[in-house]
């Protein structure tokens, strides 16, 4: 029976565990000795019987890698001609099966490495022809080459190209530099060097002589690769593997485009030039692999897709056509004699201000209506260039995918609906959203679905081999077994000598390194020693970390002082502090390089960070240079005394060494996307120029550079596509451009969901870390004060009998926090744990009151007050009042009470949504929402009366959802009695008013499952707030780096009058723009700072939150390109 798969959440959960078991299966080895057992023990043989490594393992007395002679090729060649024959007549006969044929052994596919129970090979027989150690493969004529990784390769064993046997000189010669690591080196070298040049806008007269010099080292590659394994027939030669087809792509278009100028069609010889990095790289090659399985399997979702985004672009079609065209057209006073040249003319249209397309406006009765003396017609071309309509098939299909991609969808809404009509936003709401939400969720379902069966497919893979590494270990313990009893009566005197021998000869083998060990560990004296153990001590003090971590915190706060602009003196004292923190640094660094010596000073990694940060501002201060570097750095000093700081640095160091290979082909892929834009679209650009910018001058995102061209795709992967397709095809072929733009979509967000998959299931292990010296600090001073508090507060005996003793106990949190490990463990809830817990316990109430009464009798008439008889007793007005209880306590225990306060919690809620703006012309409408917040408030004060009178006020005071009902209902009470006094109109109670929107909170104690969801949310209150205390240090370091860089340059000269920003290619900096309101006489014109920036570390905190949160963060951007940089100096 098959296996259940994991789920992507149970794959998840087990992170830690697979972490685990790659770390264990990278170490497991076998000694030399246990290997000679193996490969030559008949007991060891014995015991694997039966396993897939005996059927690997080669006959006992034979070596495991074996030369590839002419003998076994002959060898090789008979069975091989057998099973052709045998195979005609299985082909013939048609009874074999596929379950008959050998299968493949994983672990000795091409690429990967030698399983650890073959050994390793001497020396001589790398990247040598070996004999096939794969059983799959021994009749096929094929041999193998390991080179000195122990990476497996295998080759055609026929002769290549008809003409060079495996034993021919010179394809001996051609695998030797295949494989060997100069070579692939050389390759890669070249591959990048052509790429830098890719990246020239404008090449120099050598580029010609440069890429004939590529081709010709490409067509040196091609020929080896073909000398040593064979061009095409047969298996593993040269066309047999995909990744080669990129040589032949490179080499003919290199010498196609030696004869003929293809024009912008040679742009395609750029392609299988940068792709060829992934075939030099083994681990980018296993990497996209990965993404190309995942591409199969999204296949089917793809074509659900583009059948989804075609169903949605006809109703787009049949809805919207001809819509997006109706523009506020002013109507003339005069006769018109050509109309249609009028309408076709943008001057008559009304603009807003600052926008480029007309205002677009209906003739239904709730859509955009036009300025009085503007008349709403279909005049010009549809909005953004004429790109944003739904008049066709393929611009509905383009409206479509850009509302998928939520890439300024809101303005393509606001134009719909002002066109068209605000009843179609329910089009939108409720077909197109939803539809392109679910298409996309099941693309990334399948995305996850991929990478969790590539990841249990290698789980799988390395639990096998821990498994054989286990079996090997076992039948090697149970064979000594055996030898050892067979040699139970033999002497072990030899082994004593031996032991007695070991120390001598280890101490000669030490005797060279005695200097070494002298300089390192500075033990050459005792005084030496006796200085070491005191700074030992010292250092080793909590105390001596918390001065340190005192230091550190007020170096993070002079740093963060530093502001723009400062005081000369205010700057000096900064410069001072910065000397004195940096004198400290380097006090404890070497105290600490004594009582530890360079060896363990050096073994720990912090104090390896520690003195490069010293070393660091030590030459700071030699060459009168500020960098601003060190003083971030020294922010993430804090992360090793603060664990949860320390855990958030390995999260982030894990995932990078878990994404690094998809990080890399990420990167390959925004570089080749960008040389091909550049080489696409760099001259239409520039001729074109004038069709998108007034001015002619070349907008900010653009294909003009290489720079330009990676921030422009860099703005697609971040999902603003829309806008730069708009102006590609304003300048350049729209076909094209729709093309280049939709495979970057396609493309990028298919690499980064694989990142994020891949982050996800990344191993990262929160180990339990013992107690940091910070920490034990701070628990000694704690229970310090504690005992100096208890001291001062303590009771003595006779006054801790004295005091009352609780007498009712109801609920507490134990109960909700059972019902949340209920709710984690069978992921629901039972019908039990889902009873009210307040009316379970209340049927318990009346026995535990007796029981305590029973305990505690003088407590009791303390608690029931003087008269205790006349309220409990049986007759008269007690009698009364018990029944009365007994009633509202009923009455409030009832399923149907609490159905019923439901009922009223929503219906005030919605007559809170009815006080709009247009309740004060509705007065119908007012008087009836006046009346029934009336009468729900006098319904909300009958329950309060209510339970008050079922449990008592103690009992009702005691529930933290109890007091959220009854805050509420008295913000209720006091804004109704505003209203009747006439005082609604103050502005203290209006906004005393607004806190009637908590009524819904009511309803979450009312609902069992909302009530748990809350609770485990108050809980988790402390963790948020110290990871969010973590996040607020990690981005004061970014802080800080930015106000020393940033400082005073977010600033720009502007003309108020104009609303013109005056660029920074004619005002530099403040005096200019000074001297420019002088020479102009003008008091408009000011130096002004932009609204982000890094004037000080708290305006920082606000352009990093708006550059982390935010999908408009290109001001910062803008910002930061066109900051001045000579204002400093001012």
């Amino acid at each position: 029976m098959a296996s259940r798969k994991m789920t992507f959440f149970e794959m998840w959960r087990s992170k830690k565990e697979r972490g685990e078991l790659r770390r264990r299966t990278n170490q497991l080895r076998l000694d030399p000795s246990q290997m000679s057992q193996l490969l030559g023990d008949t007991g060891v043989r014995r015991a694997l019987q039966n396993s897939r490594i005996e059927g690997l393992l080669p006959p006992i007395g034979m070596e495991v890698f074996r030369r590839l002679t002419p003998a076994s090729l002959r060898w090789i060649e008979q069975p091989h001609e057998a099973e052709e024959m045998a195979l005609e007549m299985s082909e013939r006969s048609e009874e074999v099966t596929e379950n008959n044929m050998p299968k493949q052994t994983s672990d000795l596919e091409t690429g990967k490495p030698l399983p650890i129970f073959f050994g390793d090979p001497s020396h001589d027989l790398l990247n040598t022809p070996l004999e096939e150690l794969d059983p799959f493969y021994e009749s096929q004529k094929t041999f193998i080459v390991v080179n000195k990784d122990n990476i497996v390769h295998r080759f055609n064993a026929e002769q290549a190209c008809y003409l060079l046997s495996p034993f021919n000189p010179l394809r001996t010669a051609a695998i030797r530099i295949y494989l060997h690591s100069l070579f692939n080196f050389f390759i890669l070298v070249t591959i990048l060097t052509n790429c830098v040049l890719m990246t020239m806008s404008d090449p120099p007269a050598w580029f010609k002589v440069a890429e004939r010099v590529f081709t010709t080292i490409y067509m040196f590659e091609v020929i080896i690769k073909v000398v040593s394994r064979g061009f095409c027939f047969g298996k593993f030669t040269f066309l047999r593997d995909p990744w080669n087809w990129l040589d032949g792509m490179v080499i003919s278009t290199g010498f196609l485009m030696e004869f003929i100028d293809f024009g912008k069609v040679s742009v395609l010889a750029t392609v299988p030039r940068v792709l060829k990095i992934f075939a030099v790289i083994p681990g980018l090659k296993t990497s996209v692999g990965a993404l190309v399985r995942s591409l199969k399997r999204l296949l089917n979702v793809i074509v659900l897709m583009l059948l989804c985004l075609s169903v949605l672009a006809l109703i787009g079609l049949l809805l919207f056509v001809g819509d997006l065209k109706r523009k506020c057209v002013i109507w003339p006073s005069y006769e018109i004699d050509n109309y249609t040249d009028y309408l076709q003319d943008h001057v008559n249209y009304y603009y807003r201000s600052g926008s480029l397309d007309a205002l677009l406006c209906g003739n239904t009765s709730d859509s955009g209506r036009c300025p009085e003396g503007y008349t709403c017609l279909k005049a010009g071309n549809n909005p953004n260039y004429g790109y944003t309509s739904f008049d066709s098939f393929g611009w509905s299909l383009l409206s479509v995918v850009r509302l998928m991609s939520k890439d300024y969808w809101e303005n393509l809404v606001e134009m719909t609906l002002r066109a068209a009509g605000k009843r179609f936003l329910t089009f939108f709401m409720l077909v197109v959203f939803p539809g392109c939400f679910h298409v996309l969720s099941l693309a990334v379902a399948v995305v996850a679905m991929a990478c969790c069966e590539q990841e249990e497919a290698a789980v799988g893979q390395l639990k096998q081999r821990e498994g054989e590494f286990g079996q090997i270990l076992e039948a090697i313990k149970r064979s000594e077994e055996d030898e050892g009893a067979s040699r139970a009566a033999l002497s072990p005197e030899p082994e004593k000598k031996e032991s007695v021998e070991g120390p001598d000869r280890d101490q000669r083998a030490c005797s060279p390194c005695k200097s070494a060990d002298c300089l390192l560990k500075w033990n050459c004296c005792g005084c030496c020693r006796w200085i070491k153990q005191r700074l030992n001590i010292f250092i080793s003090s909590p105390f001596f970390d918390l001065g340190v971590v005192i230091c550190l915190v007020l170096n993070i706060i002079f740093m963060c002082m530093e502001h723009y602009p400062m005081t000369e003196r205010f700057s000096r004292v900064l410069n001072e502090a910065h000397l004195v923190f940096t004198l400290i640094f380097a006090a404890e660094m070497f105290l600490k390089l004594i009582a530890m010596n360079l060896d363990g000073y050096f073994r720990v990694g912090w104090n390896i960070f520690d003195s490069l940060l010293v070393a660091i501002s030590l030459l700071e201060l030699l060459i009168v240079e500020h960098l601003p570097c060190v003083l971030m750095m020294r922010v993430f000093r804090l992360a090793k005394w603060w664990p949860s700081f320390r855990m958030l640095i390995k999260l982030i160091w894990t995932s990078v060494r878990a994404l690094w290979d998809l990080t890399l082909v990420l990167l390959i892929m925004v570089f080749m996307f960008s040389v091909v834009g550049m080489q696409l679209f760099q001259q239409d650009y520039k001729d074109n120029v004038c069709r998108i910018s007034v001015d002619c001058h070349l907008p900010r995102w653009h294909f003009n550079s290489f720079f330009h061209s990676v921030h422009v795709i860099i703005r697609v992967l971040f999902g603003e596509w829309i806008e730069v397709t708009w102006d590609c095809m304003e300048v350049s072929s729209r076909t094209t451009c729709l093309i280049f733009f939709l495979m970057v979509v396609v493309i990028g967000n298919l690499l980064l969901l694989n990142l994020f998959v891949t982050l996800l299931l990344s191993s990262f292990i929160t180990e339990a870390e013992e107690k940091n010296n910070l920490q034990i600090v701070i628990t000694r001073i704690n229970r310090t004060l504690g005992n100096l508090l208890r001291k001062k507060t303590q009771l003595n005996p006779d006054q801790a009998d004295n005091e009352k003793v609780p007498r009712k106990k109801y609920l507490d949190s134990a109960a909700s926090h059972e019902l949340v490990l209920e709710v984690q463990d069978r992921g629901h809830l039972t019908s039990e744990s889902c009873r009210a817990p307040t009316a379970e316990a209340e049927e318990t109430a009346e026995d535990d009151e007796e029981t305590e009464i029973k305990r505690y009798p003088e407590d009791s008439k303390e608690q029931n007050g003087d008269t205790p008889k006349d309220c409990c007793s049986n007759d008269g007005t007690g009698r009364v009042w018990s029944n009365l209880r007994r009633a509202c306590f009923s009455i409030v225990q009832h399923k149907c009470f609490e159905y019923i306060l439901l009922i009223i919690i929503l219906l005030s809620s919605v007559a809170l949504a009815f006080e709009d703006i247009h309740l004060q012309h509705r007065q119908v409408l007012k008087t009836v929402v006046a009346r029934a917040e009336q009468v729900f408030t006098c319904l909300f004060l009958v329950e309060m009366i209510l339970k008050w009178i079922a449990f008592g006020l103690k009992k009702y005071f005691t529930s933290t959802w109890t007091w959220i009902d009854f805050l509420i209902l008295q913000v209720s009470v006091v804004s109704l009695a505003a209203d009747r006094f006439g005082f609604s109109e103050l502005g203290v109670f209006q906004s005393f008013r607004t806190l009637r929107a908590l009524g819904l909170l009511r309803a979450v104690s009312r609902v069992q499952g909302l009530k748990v969801v809350v609770q485990a949310l108050v809980r988790t209150v402390q963790s948020m707030f110290d990871l969010l205390l973590v996040v607020l240090v990690f981005w004061l370091a970014f802080s800080i780096l930015g106000v020393n860089l940033f400082g005073g340059k977010f600033h720009y000269c502007s003309n108020e009058t104009s609303q013109e920003i005056i660029s920074s290619l004619y005002i530099a900096n403040k005096s200019e723009c000074l001297l420019l309101s002088m020479e102009e006489d003008s008091p408009d014109i000011l130096w002004k700072s932009t609204e982000l920036n890094y004037d000080n570390v708290l305006s920082g905190y606000l352009s990093l939150l708006h550059l982390g949160l935010s999908a408009d963060c290109v001001d910062v951007m803008y910002a930061a390109v066109d900051a001045t940089w000579g204002i400093r100096s001012l």
